[in-house]
């Protein structure tokens, strides 16, 4: 684990909640962009108002910690990743309540970190293809 917590703990290790969206789950549940992806994970509120902005909110507080590999992501909210596409993501790590310590701020609500897939040795393709047919009488 380690990237939203910047340790190199497991997450029975880590003191706080924590939750992992895996490659699979999104592709099990269909979680095709951020927004849905977010909003399978325990304690985060996904909101979207007005002109298709979005707020992420766990614990009652707005989410602002935002990293990339562990990387944090300067001034960032939910409005810059709602409609993202997970297909580049091999998990979300959601770590909530304070992470002061690794982030350099207190926010209580939680960090979201997004973590890329890595090349491998093996080629790989994955094709999804649907089709709707309508009938009409």
């Amino acid at each position: 684990m380690g990237g939203a917590s910047r340790l190199d703990l497991s997450i029975i290790e880590i003191p706080q909640s924590v939750s992992v969206i895996t490659s699979a789950q999104m592709q099990d549940f269909q979680l095709k962009n951020i927004n849905a992806a977010l909003d399978s994970a325990t304690g985060v509120n996904v909101q979207r108002i007005e002109t298709d902005r979005t707020y992420y909110t766990a614990r009652g507080f707005d989410i602002t910690n935002f990293q990339i590999d562990g990387v944090g992501l300067p001034l960032t909210s939910g409005n810059n990743h709602a409609d993202e596409d997970t297909a580049i993501y091999e998990r979300i790590e959601v770590i909530r309540g304070a992470n002061g310590l690794m982030t350099g701020v207190g926010n209580p609500s939680a960090t979201v970190n997004f973590i890329r897939k890595r090349p491998t040795l093996d080629t790989q393709l994955n094709v999804n293809a649907t089709r709707t047919i309508n009938v009409l009488n």
